[in-house]
Formats: C-alpha cells, structure tokens, sequence
C-alpha cells in the first residue's frame, strides 16, 4: 500500500503539456458568470443571493490557470462556494466540477493525493453541515463522474503522446539509415577519389581529370539526396515517398562509371522484388 501511495504521489504531470489560453476560458467564465447572476435574481431560496453571486464572481478568474495550477485554483474555489456559503448557486456547483476535472486531467500525482484528500473533507463537512444522503450520494456519484472523465481523457492524451515519442523514433533511425546508406556512401567516394586524385595529380593529370569527374558525379548525387532528405522533412508534398533502396534496386548501378570503370549486374534467385513491387501498387491503388 506504501509502495503504491509513493508511486501515486511521484507520478508526473499529464503529457503533452497543457495550453495556457485558448478561447474556451473566456467563453466559459462568460457564461457562468450570466448564469449566476441569472440564478441569484430568479431564486428565491437563497439565503444570501447577493454574497453568493458576489463569491462566485470572484474565483470565476480561477479558469485561467486551471490547468497548470489545477490544485491551487480548486481549493481557492471550494473555499468560498463549498466550505462558507451555506447554500450556493446551481451553476456554482457545475463550476467546481470543472475545477475537479481539471485536477484529474492535468494534476501531478501529488495534486491528486492531496486533490483527492480536500474533495472527501469538503463531502464530509457538506453532509455534517445538514446535507441530505441524498444530495451526498447524488453529488458523490456525479463526482466520480467527472474524475473517470479526466482520468480517461488523460490516458488517451497520454496513450497518444507515448505513439507519436515512438513514430519519431522510428523515423529519426529511418533517418539516421538513410543518411548513413546514401549520403554518407557518396561522402566516403568522394573522399576516397579526391585523395587518390591528390596521389596521382603530378605524374598523371589525365588520371586526376577522371578523379575530378567521380567526385562531381558523386558530389552530385550527394546532392540529390539531401535535397530529397530536406523535402520530406520539410513535409513537401512534392517530396519523393519511394522506399529506400532494396537489393533488386542494385541494376541501376549497372552501366559505365566516370573513369572508363563498366559495370555489370547480374541477380540469380529471387531477391523479392516481385514482391515488393507488388506492394508497392497495392499501396498506390489504397485511398
């Protein structure tokens, strides 16, 4: 039980970080502010109408930092509308069930620990208070309702960021394989060339000229394939999708290279290349 209390009260806060703003907030506060003064001109069986509207006003500004102050802004909350007033306003209430949802969805595990903690201490003193078991048991089970909804949004948030943490794996090693089977293959060529051209510059030039021929062909694709790197992952749309090279690719190396080198490619077995085309156009017929 310790070990779990200690596991709870260390756990982090919800992943990705929350926004600070967004419209939401104010349209929210907009609206219980008009429905609170609504419910404290129409009701008549509130014991102080005026102060109540006055104190819900007044931790209405709490929405603002619900999300990275969750703990803070629901015991600034609870205080005035649970803890003093001896009858709040409706909307009030759907107030704190705000406030509690954003204490489920973005609270560290010590906000709810101890969240958790000040939500029992105020049912407990609603209902010595001279609340109904009724209106306990009511306000308990929408309760749980709101902490199963933050608690379950919050694991599919976190579900979700824990996918794209390993997509961007992935493709930071699909990456790291492209550049080390291209790039830095043209690199290595090009060096080799350039210090066997340094080698035989002065006794044969023509020697050199080929060198100088193989590392602007190799400098060239070099290029070719950065660019084709940056494109995707500028996410260009015009960016080539073709998969990397496989083993049947290995024909286009046949033909002449600089310096009079010819090249012959002969493949025996199946290589799975009729394979892979075929899912290569199964992949382009999908919508």
């Amino acid at each position: 039980m310790t070990g779990v209390l200690r596991s709870a009260w260390s756990a982090p806060r919800a992943a990705p970080p929350p926004p600070r703003r967004v419209w939401r907030d104010g349209a929210l506060i907009a609206v219980v502010a008009l429905a609170a003064v609504a419910e404290g001109i129409l009701r008549t069986d509130l014991a102080h109408p005026l102060l109540s509207v006055i104190a819900l006003l007044a931790v209405l500004p709490t929405t603002l930092w619900r999300r990275v102050q969750p703990l803070w802004m629901l015991v600034i909350v609870l205080l005035p509308v649970d803890l003093i007033l001896p009858t709040t306003l409706l909307y009030a209430g759907m107030f704190v069930l705000v406030m509690i949802y954003a204490l489920y969805r973005w609270g560290s595990g010590r906000d709810l620990v101890i969240g958790t903690a000040v939500i029992a201490a105020t049912l407990a003193i609603t209902f010595v208070r001279g609340g109904s078991l009724d209106e306990v048991v009511g306000g308990t089970a929408l309760l749980l309702a709101t902490v199963l909804l933050g608690v379950v949004i919050r694991s599919r948030a976190g579900a979700r960021q824990r996918l794209l943490d390993q997509v961007r794996v992935f493709e930071r090693e699909q990456l790291a394989r492209d550049l080390h089977d291209t790039v830095a293959h043209h690199v290595s060529a090009i060096t080799i060339r350039a210090q066997a051209g340094l080698v035989v510059a002065q006794r044969d030039p023509r020697a050199a000229l080929d060198a100088l021929e193989v590392i602007e062909g190799e400098a060239g694709r070099t290029l070719t394939e950065l660019r084709s790197i940056v494109r995707v992952l500028r996410h260009d749309g015009s960016a080539e999708l073709t998969p990397s090279p496989q083993l049947g690719d290995i024909e286009r190396l046949a033909g002449v290279r600089p310096g009079g080198a010819s090249v012959s490619v002969a493949i025996e077995g199946d290589t799975g290349t009729a394979a892979r085309r075929s899912a290569d156009s199964r992949c382009s017929r999908s919508p």
